[in-house]
């Protein structure tokens, strides 16, 4: 048996979204969604999945909205799994992994608003890589700065 901890093939990357109503400080109440982006291994006979990235990100937030608009075709109560394209997944570990770059999710939001789907789709493969070259840059520079 290979115990190999490389990934294995996907036979399918799927996304899967809940959304949870959670109480803050002063009995205010939210809604919180849930992100995993996920493969389903080929050849696994009992579904076994690999996990890829997950974030919790409020419901209020543009980050929300976007993903709404952009992977649920504007689907406000979707809850549960979705197939995914292998592109598509490559930009939503990115997008997931970095939901704090406020800017660059509120300039695809408004360009998903403004000009649709397509194009917001087209923005966010032009300008995503960056971010992870910037991660690459501090983990080989050791940049502890930012």
């Amino acid at each position: 048996m290979d115990m190999s901890h490389e990934k294995p093939e996907a036979e399918r990357i799927r996304l899967r979204v809940a959304k949870v109503q959670t109480t803050l400080v002063k009995g205010v109440q939210v809604w919180v969604s849930f992100w995993q982006l996920y493969q389903v291994n080929k050849k696994s006979p009992i579904g076994l999945h690999y996990h890829l990235v997950d974030a919790s990100i409020p419901c209020r937030a543009i980050l929300y909205k976007l993903l709404v608009g952009l992977v649920l075709d504007w689907n406000w109560n979707f809850q549960g799994d979705k197939d995914v394209t292998e592109e598509e997944a490559k930009y939503l570990k990115i997008i997931l992994e970095h939901q704090k770059e406020y800017k660059l999710w509120r300039k695809a939001w408004e360009i998903l608003r403004k000009d649709g789907k397509e194009r917001a789709w087209e923005w966010i493969r032009e300008n995503t890589p960056m971010l992870v070259l910037k991660d690459k840059l501090k983990v080989e520079g050791g940049d502890e700065n930012g």
